[in-house]
């Protein structure tokens, strides 16, 4: 979405200290003036406004009472102003923005239903806005969809906001509308990918890059247009790095890095730029190791690690912080123990079960628990006696984990049966204890 608030001056307290003054200078002359509704619809631009900036603080709740005030106050004059569906559709589609970062799917679909119910009916300052708002929630009912596992029905929802965007490109070529079109594509070439269609999602990303390059080259320094072209960025890089296409892999995320890093430069106060960047550090360590570089990938991934600590701090009920968290922390493990160093894995490992509540996180601990096992089993420096202890301490760790995820309600029996690190263990009792339970489950 658009960055409503680049224009106002100074930090994130100085700006939501003049949103708030204007705010109560609205309100003031609706008080003298109770039947003007060009004051009720200006009111309901503050209050989205004022949303907008304490969604990028991460105040949900606080967020969410703007919004929610500034659909109400949009839709008190939308029969006098037909103009204000518009700014009542940026309301909701704000509402739903914020509960899908909360993981309320149910709340999200509700409120995207009401923004899509709207009439199309112009509004905004410029033409193509209404356009922008209306391809938003196509484009946040395709998130939704993905959320509740519904492929096809995202898939769907994102060509319907891909039309809506070409149609009106067709009328009137706007810079903003077709990096717009280019972020949407390539959202749908990110989903394709993890669906495994890699050249439909490939012919997606570079489509959507060459938009987003347009939009870029007619809108120089727009912040808006960086931050979309940093988001592409970062999930072709995914791609290229999957596709081992190393160079361009990093060329792409280097681009990424770039603009996050000057967003968080910018706004210090916010979270999804660090939030953003440590995706991108992730990644870039990725590329380290597959390019046999494990000091660079481990000094990337803790620098990762530790910018989503911050960003989960700040934001505690991000579905997609924590997700990234135990995600660095698995990688920077893995990282550790392929350099023979066990350093910290005790504190890495020990809050990744709980970050998400996933029976696969517990497993996949595991599994790093039972290499690190391995690895002290084969270290010579250790005496004997204490090589025993720390390895049975670290099996001992590995199926507590496994119990873990059984009681979660973990069932892929070929995982551990397959996987090279778990088959290893196979003559221990205690694999063969939950391969039982397995099986008994199946029965």
């Amino acid at each position: 979405g658009s960055d409503e608030l680049a224009s106002l001056p100074g930090g994130a307290d100085a700006q939501r200290r003049l949103v708030h003054d204007i705010l109560v200078q609205n309100e003031r002359l609706r008080s003298l003036r109770p039947d003007d509704d060009r004051l009720v619809l200006r009111s309901a631009r503050v209050h989205r406004r004022m949303g907008r900036l304490l969604q990028q603080l991460a105040a949900h709740d606080e967020a969410l009472d703007a919004m929610r005030r500034a659909a109400t106050l949009a839709a008190s004059v939308r029969a006098r102003i037909p103009a204000a569906a518009h700014d009542e559709r940026l309301a909701r589609n704000g509402m739903v923005s914020i509960y899908l970062a909360q993981n309320r799917i149910a709340e999200a679909r509700v409120e995207s239903a009401n923004a899509f119910a709207l009439p199309d009916t112009g509004g905004g300052d410029t033409p193509f806005e209404a356009t922008l708002a209306r391809a938003a929630t196509f484009h946040l009912l395709a998130r939704i969809a993905e959320r509740e596992g519904d492929r096809e029905g995202c898939v769907a929802r994102l060509d319907e906001a891909i039309a809506c965007l070409r149609d009106h490109l067709a009328r009137d070529p706007h810079p903003r509308v077709r990096a717009q079109l280019g972020y949407v594509q390539s959202e749908r070439g990110r989903v394709r990918q993890a669906a495994g269609e890699l050249a439909a999602a490939r012919a997606d990303f570079e489509a959507g890059m060459a938009l987003l390059r347009e939009g870029q080259q007619l809108l120089p320094g727009d912040e808006q247009v960086e931050a979309l072209i940093a988001g592409v960025a970062l999930a072709y890089g995914v791609q290229l790095l999957r596709d081992k296409e190393h160079d361009a892999a990093e060329r792409t995320l280097t681009l990424a890095r770039q603009v996050f890093e000057a967003r968080r430069v910018r706004h210090p106060d916010h979270t999804s730029p660090l939030s953003a960047l440590g995706a991108v550090l992730h990644n870039l360590a990725m590329l380290a190791v597959a390019r046999g570089r494990l000091g660079e990938a481990e000094a990337l991934v803790s620098e990762a690690l530790g910018l989503q600590r911050t960003a989960l701090a700040r934001d505690p009920g991000s579905a997609q912080c924590r997700t990234y968290v135990a995600n660095h922390s698995l990688y920077f493990a893995q990282v550790r123990i392929e350099q023979g160093r066990h350093e910290g894995l005790d504190e890495l490992l020990a809050v990744v079960p709980d970050l998400r509540g996933e029976a696969l996180d517990c497993v996949l601990a595991a599994r790093l628990w039972l290499q690190r096992a391995a690895a002290v089993a084969a270290d010579g420096a250790l005496a004997s006696a204490a090589r025993d202890r720390e390895r049975e301490r670290c099996a001992a760790r590995a199926f507590a984990m496994l119990d873990e995820a059984l009681a979660r309600g973990f069932t892929d029996r070929a995982l551990l049966a397959n996987d090279r690190v778990f088959s290893a263990w196979h003559e221990d009792q205690r694999l063969r204890a939950l391969q039982d339970k397995l099986a008994d489950r199946r029965r």
